[in-house]
C-alpha cells in the first residue's frame, strides 16, 4: 500500500531530524562576537562605542518603583521620572491615591525639592540635608544623574588602563582611571552586546558605590535597562529603581523642568508633561 511504501522514508527522516536536533545541543548557543575570540579588546574602540551609545539617548520619562534600603529601614515610592541631556532630573514623588508627595527638580542652574504638604520650597545645599533626613542617607543626584538611563558618569574622562575577558567570556573587566578627580573605576561591559552592566568607583571623595543595570529591553530600537541598583557598601544602603513602561527621545515640553508652587494645595499630581 502506498503507506507502506512511503513508511520507510519518512522514519529515516525523523532520525536524521532527531540527530540535527541533538547535535545542535550539543554545540554553542550562538554564533561568538568576532572580538570574543582574543583576551582583550582595543580600549580606544571599547570607549567609543560606549560614548556612541551614549549620546544617542537624549531624553526619557518614565513611572518608576523605587526601593530605599538602609540598615534599619526599607520605604518604597512609586515616583515619575524624568531625564533630559543627562544633566536635568525631575523625580515626582505619588501616594497610593496618586496626590502628589514631592517633587525634586535638578538642572544646571537650579536644585529644588517642594513639600505640597507643608507648601515648603527647598534649594541649593537644604535639598540634599532634607533627602539625608527623608531617606536615611545622603543621595547626591548631580553624580548620579547618567547612571540613570544607562550611562557611565565622566565616560569622556575616563583613562582605561586594563581591559580583560573574563574567564567565562561574558563579560570584559576594565580599570580606568580619572585624572580630574584621581578616582579610580571599574566598568563591567557585556562582551556580546558592549552594554554597561556594572560600575564600582573604587576610591574617591563620595565614597565607594556599586551601580548595576538589569533587565536590558528594547525602547525605541535601543536597549534600555528597566532595573538599576546603586548600592553603597560601606553604608550598607542601596537605592533599587524598577522602570515601568519608559519612553525615549521623543522630546520633553520646555517647562517640564519649571516649578512654580501652586496657588492653592492640589491633591492629585499634575502629569501632563507625560502625555
Amino acid at each position: 500500500m502506498p503507506t507502506q511504501k512511503f513508511a520507510r522514508p519518512i522514519r529515516r527522516g525523523y532520525f536524521a531530524l532527531l540527530l540535527c536536533c541533538l547535535f545542535s545541543a550539543c554545540q554553542t548557543t550562538g554564533p561568538v562576537a568576532p572580538h570574543l575570540e582574543q583576551d582583550s579588546i582595543l580600549a580606544v574602540d571599547l570607549q567609543k562605542t560606549l560614548l556612541a551609545r551614549q549620546s544617542d539617548l537624549r531624553d526619557i520619562k518614565s513611572f518608576l518603583r523605587t526601593t530605599v534600603v538602609g540598615p534599619s529601614r526599607k520605604s518604597t515610592f512609586n515616583q515619575v521620572l524624568l531625564i533630559r541631556e543627562q544633566d536635568s532630573i525631575r523625580m515626582d514623588t505619588l501616594g497610593m491615591f496618586g496626590q502628589t508627595l514631592g517633587i525634586f527638580i535638578h538642572d544646571p542652574e537650579k536644585t529644588l525639592l517642594y513639600n505640597p504638604k507643608r507648601r515648603e520650597t527647598l534649594a541649593g545645599e537644604q535639598v540634599w540635608d532634607a533627602m539625608e533626613r527623608t531617606l536615611g542617607m545622603r543621595f547626591d543626584f548631580r553624580n548620579y544623574v547618567g547612571v540613570f538611563v544607562g550611562n557611565i558618569p565622566r565616560l569622556k574622562n575616563l583613562r582605561i588602563t586594563d581591559a580583560r575577558l573574563g574567564p567565562n567570556k561574558k563579560v570584559y573587566f576594565l580599570k580606568t582611571f580619572d585624572s580630574q578627580t584621581r578616582e579610580k573605576v571599574e566598568l563591567e561591559i557585556d562582551a556580546w552586546t558592549l552594554l554597561p552592566l556594572a560600575i564600582n568607583r573604587v576610591t574617591g571623595g563620595h565614597g565607594s558605590y556599586r551601580v548595576q543595570w538589569e533587565d536590558y529591553r528594547k525602547v525605541a530600537e535601543m536597549n534600555f535597562p528597566h532595573r538599576l541598583v546603586i548600592s553603597f557598601p560601606g553604608r550598607e544602603e542601596s537605592v533599587i529603581l524598577q522602570y515601568q513602561n519608559p519612553v525615549i527621545n521623543v522630546g520633553l515640553p520646555p517647562d517640564a523642568f519649571e516649578f512654580t508652587p501652586p496657588a492653592k494645595q492640589s491633591s492629585k499630581a499634575d502629569l501632563s508633561f507625560l502625555k
